[in-house]
């Protein structure tokens, strides 16, 4: 059973995917580091009537393994990031310090209009605060991206 979590957070500076027209995609992740690590998804939707962002975890990836996180039309304006840590928990890829940040749990997760706020979030145990890194591809054919050390 999926817990609700309470989540206070914003997601600033999180790449745009920006096309003329919407475009029907896979965001792709592939593990190239030398553990295996767990992938969560940030979303934030362009439309303004609709507030918060759309977090989900967990993907498993071992060494060299690819994971779709992502399969739907990508929309102008709407911004993607990801989270990953190892298995260890002894590496993390997150956003630098001046980025918001969005509570999470340890268990798998599919929140859907986390509140927006420019206060750092109180995140409820067993949830934890992090920072999502941006995925910018590069031109509208690339969707996968590598998580490296």
């Amino acid at each position: 059973m999926k817990r609700i979590l309470s989540i206070l957070g914003i997601i600033s500076t999180v790449g745009t995917i920006c096309w003329a027209s919407d475009v029907k995609a896979e965001i792709t992740l592939c593990n190239r580091f030398d553990r295996p690590i767990y992938i969560a998804l940030s979303q934030k939707k362009s439309d303004q009537s609709q507030l918060g962002v759309i977090v989900k975890g967990w993907w498993y990836a071992k060494p060299g393994q690819c994971k779709t996180v992502y399969t739907n039309s990508v929309n102008k304006g709407e911004n993607y990031g990801y989270y990953a840590i190892s298995d260890d928990k002894k590496r993390n890829w997150s956003r630098e310090n001046n980025s918001a940040e969005v509570c999470i749990s340890d268990r798998g997760f599919d929140l859907m209009n986390a509140e927006l706020t420019v206060k750092r979030p109180q995140c409820v145990a067993p949830s934890y605060p992090v920072r999502f890194q941006s995925l910018d591809p590069k031109n509208r054919n690339n969707l996968t991206f590598d998580i490296k050390s």
